[in-house]
């Protein structure tokens, strides 16, 4: 399956302010569709079939203390490859510009909901990097990204490899307690901080006590 099977492309990438500027009737007369794919409700959700993990209606701990306030995905996705980032290149041949990826990579971080609504209450979800950077249209002049810092360049994802048993779904403190799961300042680029002071986690939740707990070191 491609994306734009279950994704179009307003979902993808927004929409301008009037449906005409890219449609002309019957099509601008009709309801405006969402701006972005996180927008609305959820189609479909992991709760659709799994209705008993609502606030720990499964008897699970982790539901009941996390069913809220975690996106599924937080527990239940694993590593999933990022593309980043696009930049403006120069072609060695031609000497004209061209896009380039600079790296793609493997990633599991979990951030602060930038998109928090009635729909996805979370306060964590797993966040991706925009591939987008200051400087990515630098070829074709200075300052052209001036609003830079007003959107995350980490946001809101759903990987789709959902799955039952995950490193972090082991146990509380698998989760508690490991930095490495969370999007904290020292993975964010310094010239992107400002821009993610709202998905950026402060501080990593530390180690809960757990029965027959033997994750946490002595005295946490």
């Amino acid at each position: 399956m491609n994306c734009v099977d279950c994704h179009d492309n307003h979902e993808l990438h927004g929409q301008p302010a009037q449906c005409a500027e890219c449609h002309v009737a019957p099509e601008e007369m009709a309801m405006a569709p969402a701006d972005h794919r996180y927008a609305g409700l959820q189609s479909p959700t992991c709760e659709s079939c799994h209705p008993d993990t609502v606030l720990g209606g499964d008897n699970i701990e982790m539901h009941t203390v996390h069913g809220a306030d975690l996106s599924c995905e937080v527990c239940h996705s694993i590593n999933y490859t990022s593309c980043d980032s696009c930049h403006v290149a120069i072609s060695e041949k031609s000497g004209n510009p061209f896009f380039e990826t600079e790296s793609t990579y493997s990633t599991f971080l979990i951030g602060l909901n930038p998109q928090r609504s009635f729909t996805r209450p979370y306060k964590y979800v797993p966040v991706r990097h925009v591939p987008i950077s200051r400087d990515s249209f630098s070829f074709y002049g200075d300052d052209l990204l001036p609003n830079f810092d007003s959107l995350s360049t980490w946001v809101y994802a759903t990987p789709h490899n959902t799955q039952l048993n995950t490193p972090q779904a082991e146990s509380c403190n698998a989760c508690h307690g490991h930095p490495e799961y969370f999007l904290t300042a020292d993975k964010i680029k310094s010239n992107e901080r400002t821009a993610n002071q709202s998905v950026v986690v402060p501080a990593v939740p530390g180690y809960v006590t757990e029965p027959a707990d033997t994750t946490a070191p002595e005295g946490q």
